[in-house]
């Protein structure tokens, strides 16, 4: 069951600015590109981003205990200009996940545009994945922000009115979830979000 903090606030009004300020078609899935130019415009960034194998990203980076061959995305950023690397290895729909979540940092952090490199340790779909204890202990903040970015993602990936929509003519879960480009593991963690705003 997903659960509120208010440190996830912000995700909601960043998402909510980004989807006013779009103009996507309400019938079809909002393409990634639309996404991009909407923050890039927004932020007056110029946003690219590549596929890479982080494989070899693990293998770049000698004496670092780290391996990235699991994570889903990398981004650095030099004055205006913002690099995103995607893992060749994830699906479409956890790259497309991972890009929107990347751009959620930046939305969302101020201090991101001051960092010269960053790896997202916990890009999920799954809201609930990491435990209530963990995220509501200060040494952990970090997650949050990861939270905050993945939060991001859902909401603007799945606007609500379009969710609804997309219930009502699709099939099935799974048609849905096609329809908006994520996983059915996206769109189950989207309708938890929609619910724990009816609870708060």
């Amino acid at each position: 069951m997903y659960w509120k903090m208010k440190e996830f606030d912000i995700a909601y009004e960043k998402a909510e600015l980004v989807l006013k300020e779009m103009n996507y078609k309400k019938d079809r899935m909002i393409p990634t590109a639309t996404i991009i130019d909407t923050v890039e415009k927004m932020l007056k960034v110029d946003v690219r981003f590549a596929l890479y194998d982080f494989t070899k990203l693990s293998s770049a980076m000698p004496g670092k205990k780290i391996n990235l061959d699991d994570y889903g995305a990398a981004m650095a950023v030099d004055n205006n200009r913002v690099n995103i690397l995607l893992n060749e290895n994830e699906t479409p729909e956890m790259q497309r996940f991972s890009l929107v979540h990347e751009l959620g940092h930046l939305m969302t952090q101020k201090e991101v545009v001051t960092q010269p490199y960053r790896v997202s340790t916990h890009i999920d779909m799954d809201i609930t994945s990491i435990p209530k204890e963990i995220l509501e202990n200060p040494k952990y903040k970090f997650l949050v922000n990861e939270q905050v970015a993945n939060i991001f993602a859902l909401l603007v990936l799945m606007p609500y009115e379009m969710l609804v929509d997309a219930m009502k003519k699709q099939d099935s879960f799974e048609d849905v979830a096609k329809f908006f480009g994520v996983n059915e593991c996206a769109l189950d963690s989207r309708l938890q979000l929609k619910d724990a705003e009816k609870v708060n």
